[in-house]
């Protein structure tokens, strides 16, 4: 067996840090998830309800905040006078799954479904010519 028979792959990774700020405090994620910790996350993601989302967010946020970071957001999650409040967790909770690669539970409401049509304009294939059938 000769060298030319060899195949090798290095799959090491990158990793870029990820961090988010919220009234003036940066709080750090950890730059990956391991498979473990990307499963709970995926399972608990379908979980956050009204009723359980602070309990869910709390841990969703224990598995992807570095401890420090953790302690701090868990912190502000229960602050009475400068509080995390929950639309704003829910932000952060949505961009953390789209940075992890994990699709968001809720739809995006931000986008159409395209220009509404009142028959004035030209239509997308206006000026193109016609496909010519070669059979």
């Amino acid at each position: 067996m000769t060298d030319q028979n060899v195949k090798f792959k290095d799959f090491s990774k990158k990793r870029v840090p990820i961090n988010f700020m919220v009234d003036g405090e940066t709080f750090h994620c950890m730059p990956a998830l391991s498979v473990e910790v990307m499963q709970e996350v995926a399972l608990k993601a379908g979980d956050v309800t009204n009723t359980t989302a602070f309990s869910s967010m709390t841990e969703f946020f224990g598995n992807v905040l570095q401890p420090e970071s953790f302690i701090r957001l868990k912190a502000k999650m229960s602050d009475k006078v400068e509080p995390l409040e929950l639309d704003q967790a829910t932000d952060i909770f949505l961009w953390l799954l789209e940075v992890y690669g994990l699709r968001p539970t809720t739809s995006s409401s931000g986008s159409s479904d395209g220009s509404p049509t009142d028959g004035a304009g030209t239509t997308s294939t206006a000026g193109a010519s016609p496909e010519v059938s070669s059979l």
